[in-house]
C-alpha cells in the first residue's frame, strides 16, 4: 500500500521539487496550493502531511492550526522557505 501524502503549498516550484525529492517512495501524493483546496480532501486518510506554513491565506501557527482542525490525526511535517528579517 502507497503512503498517503498531502503536500499544501503554495509556490509551484517547490511543489516540483518536492514531488522529485520523494518519488522513489512512490507515495499517493496529492498537492495543493491552499487551505481551502486540501478541505476537499477531507475524506482521505492521509499518512502525513507536508505543509508550508507561509501560505497566502494563512501565515505560521495560523496556517498549523487550520490543518490540524481539518486532519487531527496525521503527523505534519512544516517546510518552508520564511526567512524572518530582524532590524539591527
Amino acid at each position: 500500500m502507497a503512503l498517503k501524502v498531502l503536500h499544501i503549498e503554495d509556490n509551484e516550484l517547490d511543489q516540483i521539487i518536492l514531488k522529485a525529492a520523494i518519488q522513489q517512495l512512490k507515495p499517493e501524493l496529492i498537492q495543493v496550493k491552499s487551505i481551502y483546496e486540501a478541505k476537499k480532501h477531507n475524506q482521505v486518510t492521509f499518512d502525513i502531511i507536508l505543509a508550508d506554513l507561509g501560505l497566502q491565506e494563512t501565515e505560521g501557527l495560523e496556517t498549523l492550526n487550520a490543518i490540524e482542525q481539518i486532519f487531527p490525526y496525521p503527523p505534519i511535517i512544516v517546510l518552508t522557505g520564511h526567512d524572518e528579517e530582524t532590524n539591527n
